[in-house]
């Protein structure tokens, strides 16, 4: 979690942008990063990504919900060395509309597993990243694991939960 907050911190600095990330760039070096250790895994990353730039309030919260999500995956999804493939996408669906979702060819979700109660810190973090992106966060088990997301993207200095610290034990931000 820290490594993709710096990241996110460092594509700031490198870029003539001002608060603004290219989201691309960002998901290519952070699944660059992570695939160092998927060595032993033998997981490979398919990106499939439109070239958008967003605001680093809206980038820091879908960072962190990709991170949960491909975390997730190389804990859980390939077991025993299996060869695995975690697909990320992320589209501009219309002007405002964006779609991300990781996808992976692994084990699935549990059979019973119930999101809405269950309380594993990361699922936890995913619900509440989507909820300060006013998104809708959906886990789906079809050929592997997939967590979707579909959020309004905002405009610079216009995102609801600039300003304010998610405080995972409490539905109720902090502001800064």
């Amino acid at each position: 979690r820290m490594q993709t907050i710096a990241l996110i911190h460092q594509k700031l600095y490198q870029t003539d942008l001002g608060t603004s990330i290219n989201i691309r760039s960002y998901i290519d070096e952070m699944t660059g990063f992570l695939s160092g250790f998927t060595h032993l895994q033998k997981v490979k990353f398919h990106l499939d990504v439109d070239n958008i730039t967003m605001d680093v309030a809206q980038s820091m919260p879908l960072g962190l919900i990709l991170n949960e999500a491909i975390t997730n995956s190389l804990k859980y999804a390939f077991t025993g060395g299996q060869r695995g493939l975690i697909i990320i996408t992320l589209r501009q669906l219309s002007r405002d509309d964006i779609l991300l979702e990781i996808k992976d060819n692994g084990k699935g979700f549990p059979e019973n597993f119930n999101f809405s109660r269950n309380k594993s810190i990361g699922i936890e973090l995913m619900k509440l990243f989507s909820e300060q992106l006013e998104g809708t966060l959906r886990f789906k088990n079809q050929n592997g694991a997939q967590v979707e997301l579909v959020f309004k993207k905002q405009v610079a200095g216009n995102f609801p939960g600039f300003g304010e610290v998610a405080n995972p034990l409490s539905k109720e931000p902090s502001k800064v």
